[in-house]
């Protein structure tokens, strides 16, 4: 038994999620483990690194962005 998380999802993504652990008969924290580790299995790869790179570097833009606006 893992830690108990809180995630905020958009109402279309939830009730696609809660259908789709409906019709696999998942547990909806199952489905949520399996897709996070296929999400950093994904990251670990070239590609996914790359992608990864491009996100701190979007980030660190909206923080300079922001020092500057104040």
């Amino acid at each position: 038994m893992g830690t108990k998380t809180t995630i905020y999802l958009s109402d279309e993504l939830r009730k696609a999620v809660k259908k789709h652990v409906i019709d696999t008969e998942q547990s909806f924290s199952e489905y949520a483990e399996a897709a996070l580790w296929a999400a950093l299995k994904k990251d670990a790869k070239p590609r996914g690194r790359k992608r990864v790179k491009e996100i701190q570097k979007m980030h660190e833009l909206e923080r300079t962005i922001k020092k500057i606006i104040g």
